[in-house]
């Protein structure tokens, strides 16, 4: 028999006819009306792969109905959750056979699924598509959700070894194409990538996947602003030299090189630091003579030119370079019209030093 209910917060329980013992413990806010919500048809059906909705089905089978059983009436919603948990220990204390899946108090506190459940359930959702509308809303669900670092730590040792195979890679790098993430996700990546050290066989895995690449302007232009405000430093230039030396780079791509410095401005800086960078490096025959092919015929301005006698001024070659380029002078033949600009400039130079003393 059903307990008069004087309060609307209550801790109930479904009792099995046949044998008088309690199976479920729940909680109320809705006086009677919750409980009875349990044997409504929609109500079984939407959630009829849970274990409490199967025993009331096989109960209904029998010709019967669960009973309602009140245990205790609350004061107040505040504590409908601490009262629950209790009822649920103290009923598993007692030996009760409950179909309750976790501790009680709300939530899904104490839920946990064994390993035969998980794997139907993964078998179950091998191949199910979601429809655009569902995926719509799982994603507006989590927009917004921060994890603990304690659910990042699980997830990150969930997927650590995990091989994705090249049908979902593929998929994956659909769905994310063209996708663009905020500011502070951003911060949060490059936080996480600072110091990590990348494997001889990853960066083998990124240079092959990269190998024929072609970027769009836009993407050029980001990657190139954000190298421009990076501050490298000494030991990570020392590594990039290393591993540049001996690069060839393709025809293709020294055109473009080309093509997108010329006309750049240098400042005073960076042509120091390309001065210090090439003081004493020795050049190969072979580069020597490209250097010289790429200079013939080439006509320099006459600004150029100043800029070159400005910086020649109180320039003194040592010995060694006079007697190479003796050496280069002689074995050099000019053509008539060269030698005339040379006699031309020779006489008009005399003229100056004449004219300054």
């Amino acid at each position: 028999m059903v307990k008069p209910s004087v309060s609307r917060w209550l801790v109930y329980a479904l009792v099995d006819p046949s044998t008088d013992q309690v199976r479920y413990i729940g909680q109320s806010s809705s006086g009677l009306r919750r409980p009875k919500h349990h044997f409504c048809p929609y109500s079984a059906k939407a959630q009829g792969h849970l274990y409490l909705y199967r025993w009331i089905a096989k109960v209904k089978l029998s010709g019967a109905a669960p009973g309602i059983r009140v245990l205790e009436e609350i004061g107040s919603a505040a504590e409908l959750d601490s009262r629950e948990a209790f009822w649920v220990a103290h009923g598993r204390a007692l030996g009760w056979k409950l179909t309750n899946a976790t501790d009680g108090g709300g939530g899904r506190r104490g839920f946990n699924l064994s390993e035969e459940t998980r794997a139907r359930i993964r078998t179950k959702a091998l191949g199910r598509k979601a429809s655009p509308e569902a995926v719509a809303n799982m994603s507006a669900a989590r927009t917004g959700t921060k994890y603990s670092a304690e659910h990042c730590a699980n997830i990150s040792a969930a997927l650590t070894g995990r091989t994705f195979s090249v049908e979902h890679r593929e998929k994956l790098r659909v769905a994310r194409t063209g996708y663009k993430f905020g500011p502070e996700f951003s911060a949060h990546l490059s936080a996480a990538k600072k110091g990590t050290v990348i494997s001889a066989e990853t960066r083998a895995k990124i240079s092959a996947a990269n190998t024929g690449r072609k970027f769009g302007p836009e993407f050029c232009a980001k990657m190139r602003a954000i190298a421009l405000s990076r501050v490298v430093s000494a030991a990570t230039r020392a590594k990039m030299a290393v591993s540049h030396t001996g690069h060839k780079h393709s025809a293709e791509s020294l055109a473009k090189m080309s093509v997108a410095c010329k006309g750049v401005p240098l400042s005073a800086e960076h042509r120091l630091r390309l001065i210090a960078s090439h003081s004493g490096r020795p050049l190969s025959a072979e580069h020597r003579a490209k250097i010289s092919a790429a200079h013939k015929g080439r006509k320099l301005s006459a600004e150029h030119c100043a800029k070159i006698g400005a910086r020649s001024k109180g320039h003194t070659c040592s010995a060694e370079t006079r007697a190479k380029l003796s050496v280069i002078a002689k074995a050099r033949t000019y053509s008539a019209a060269t030698r005339a600009k040379m006699s031309a400039t020779g006489l008009k130079r005399q003229a100056l030093i004449r004219g300054g003393v």
